[in-house]
């Protein structure tokens, strides 16, 4: 029979190249609608063509800071426009994002600080205070806090997010990293002890996308996603950034599967199918018997058992009387 993991063996789903960045690759899969609307938040929109732009000015920043390929930047946001605008800003400068649960305390935000080695953050201003004082008690190697929507004065080491964005170019080209390089991280629960820093690769987001996103949720271009797990979950994450704007080929995709498949396996499958259809159905209708009403009837089916016994019985006798 062939399975969807034979499809995918013959080539329907291609693997990332060697040389593989992968803000850069949803960045390019959807430069053909720029003017079509990429997310929501309460304080507006945000289009393709502008996320794009907000990126690679993001990128600039970054490296301006003085940060190298595979440091660690906290972002520590809640939901908004800007956390995509960081996460993928960081992935195509070669910095690595280091997503992290908004609902912790700033002791867990000082461990994470030192055991990620986070050479910058990026944070909401309504979340200063508590990095504040994870800092404080950290020894960490923190250079820049950057402060999207910030809700008081801000000090020397912090940097308002327009104006960091504003103060610098767009990059020219991503950095280049391969499909094996780290991305981002994720840090656990920390439910057996500390929290674990978990390292995906640029390839990792790629193929959930692809095997997920699009061959399991089936996302069309025109869907809109609303996750209610944050962005900072593995699985908000691709809920709403990578499944969404990774579902331009799926129509393609989906007839090249058609056109792959058996048609007598398909009608050998709807066989079967159907006659499992047909067991259940006969199954739940002997379940919905009432058990008083099974009972009368092993009863009756007894007694007429026994009449039948005691009608031979009569007849045996008869005939040897005779």
């Amino acid at each position: 029979m062939t399975s969807e993991s034979t499809l995918f063996e013959a080539g329907e789903v291609a693997a990332p190249p060697e040389r593989f960045n992968f803000a850069q690759h949803l960045l390019e899969a959807n430069a053909g609608r720029s003017s079509k609307t990429a997310f929501v938040d309460d304080a507006g929109t945000l289009t393709y063509g502008n996320l794009a732009e907000r990126v690679r000015r993001l990128a600039t920043g970054l490296l301006a800071l003085g940060l190298r390929r595979e440091e660690r930047v906290l972002l520590l946001m809640q939901d908004s426009c800007d956390w995509p605008v960081s996460f993928l800003g960081g992935i195509y400068s070669g910095l690595v994002p280091v997503a992290v649960n908004t609902l912790l305390t700033a002791d867990d935000y000082a461990y994470m600080l030192e055991h990620s080695r986070a050479q910058a953050v990026l944070i909401s201003g309504s979340l200063l205070p508590t990095l504040t004082a994870a800092i404080t008690r950290s020894d960490n190697e923190v250079r820049k806090v950057i402060v999207s929507r910030p809700q008081a004065p801000l000090r020397a080491t912090e940097v308002e997010f327009e104006s960091f964005l504003a103060a610098h170019d767009p990059a020219p080209r991503p950095a280049p990293t391969g499909a094996d390089d780290p991305a981002l991280w994720l840090y656990s629960s920390g439910s057996t002890g500390r929290p674990k820093g978990t390292v995906h690769s640029h390839a990792n987001p790629y193929w959930t996308a692809e095997l997920y996103g699009k061959r399991l949720l089936k996302l069309g271009e025109n869907d809109v996603c609303f996750s209610a797990a944050k962005l900072f979950f593995a699985y908000g994450l691709g809920n709403g950034l990578s499944f969404p704007m990774k579902t331009l080929r799926r129509m393609k995709n989906l007839k090249t599967l058609r056109r792959m498949r058996n048609l007598k396996t398909l009608r050998r499958m709807r066989s079967l199918m159907t006659r499992s259809l047909m067991m259940r159905m006969k199954t739940s209708k002997r379940m919905m018997i009432p058990k008083t009403s099974r009972r009368m009837r092993s009863l009756r089916m007894r007694s007429l058992r026994m009449k039948s016994l005691r009608m031979r019985m009569k007849i045996s006798r008869s005939k040897a009387s005779i």
